[in-house]
């Protein structure tokens, strides 16, 4: 495979060039692709297909595919796809500008018992402006930290909630000042399942060990946070 630095100034990220559909049928490529991902974090592919086939069988390269916990989200013909709505007329202002699909620091799934091991993102549709997504390294994150609260956090749990609403979501967003102006026409739907229950609490470690590498991972979602266990909101 022709592999690259995603860029010279950063710890992790490499670009794959030129990977198509017949060289993940082999086992050793996709060990190899498998072992780039945990390794670096990020790997971004480029000159080769992109399409819902390719995506889902590129996905299995990386684990047992799981179902986006919202039912609203997920592709009419593939259930292992879910949809970032864009399109739909929802919208929200962000520090004074109105934008649509606009979705913040969040991992995946963290509001549910099992969270994403992994995922892979692909443009379905180009907008003419904007679309920018960024990824951090929670790696070099905890590594960053200083010593002395790095000993604080290592043991300490977060509470992450699907929460009724929009804006309840984001209240530990760093820097930013969100409001609703349009929900997505399916936040209804939602808005039932979570006062039935749907979508219970639940806690997971603030840093844990990345089993392949003994790697310390800073394991926070500002988005979906409600608390950090037994401790208060300040």
């Amino acid at each position: 495979m022709d592999l690259r630095r995603l860029a010279d100034d950063m710890p992790f990220g490499l670009t794959v060039h030129g990977l198509d559909a017949d060289q993940i049928q082999h086992a050793s490529i996709r060990q190899e692709l498998r072992e780039l991902w945990i390794r670096e974090g990020l790997v971004v592919f480029r000159g080769g297909p992109s399409d819902p086939v390719f995506q889902v069988e590129l996905s299995r390269c990386f684990g047992e595919l799981q179902v986006h916990s919202v039912a609203e989200m997920l592709h009419p013909d593939c259930k292992e796809l879910f949809v970032a709505k864009g399109g739909d007329g929802a919208l929200l202002e962000v520090n004074g500008t109105v934008l649509g699909g606009y979705i913040p620091w969040h991992s995946d799934q963290v509001f549910t018992v099992e969270t994403n091991h992994g995922g892979i993102l692909r443009v379905a549709h180009q907008p003419d402006q904007g679309g920018t997504t960024g990824f951090v390294d929670q790696i070099s994150a905890y590594d960053a930290l200083p010593d002395d609260l790095r000993k604080t956090i290592d043991d300490l749990e977060v509470l992450y909630a699907l929460q009724s609403g929009v804006t309840p979501n984001f209240r530990y967003l760093p820097q930013q000042q969100i409001n609703s102006v349009r929900a997505h026409p399916f936040q209804s739907g939602v808005e039932q399942r979570i006062a039935a229950g749907g979508y219970p609490a639940v806690v997971h470690p603030l840093v844990f060990v990345q089993p392949e590498t003994g790697r310390k991972v800073l394991n926070l979602s500002p988005m979906f946070a409600c608390s950090i266990v037994g401790m208060g909101a300040e």
